[in-house]
């Protein structure tokens, strides 16, 4: 069952993490009566085992919804940080310029720029103009930081 792994998870330390709540959100929102997309999606029941194909789809997926809605409410109170998610960036923040290695890394993005596919040129722009952004941006991110 998908719960048990990120309880188990390395990463997850024997704890529930954030994502546990997201699966379930992506659930109920796949099962949500109406307008769900699994809910308007009953072609898909003949993929299931043939134990499932005599059931009513829909009273199936109200079921399942209820049921992620009763587990997402439970696990709620379990969730636990598992990670520091400021620690990878830890040595750049610690800096006394941290803006420095931006700069350094935008640099050496220009150096890597791939040559012969126009996808990867595109991805390339993107990251870079993504990068510059939040270079010129900086003071709101930084302060939230510190």
């Amino acid at each position: 069952m998908y719960i048990r792994f990120p309880r188990a998870g390395s990463r997850g330390n024997g704890k529930y993490n954030n994502s546990i709540l997201e699966f379930f959100a992506l659930m109920n929102w796949m099962l949500r009566p109406v307008d769900g997309y699994l809910f308007q999606r009953p072609d898909l029941q003949m993929s299931l085992p043939i134990r499932y194909h005599s059931l009513n789809w829909q009273d199936m997926c109200r079921q399942q919804h209820e049921a992620c809605c009763r587990l997402h409410k439970a696990l709620r109170s379990q969730v636990r940080p598992s990670r520091n998610p400021f620690e990878p960036l830890a040595p750049i923040i610690d800096l006394p310029d941290p803006l420095e290695a931006v700069a350094d890394m935008v640099q050496r993005m220009r150096l890597d720029r791939p040559i012969g596919s126009p996808a990867d040129e595109a991805i390339w722009a993107r990251d870079i103009l993504l990068i510059k952004l939040l270079t010129t941006n900086s003071l709101p991110l930084l302060i939230s930081l510190s």
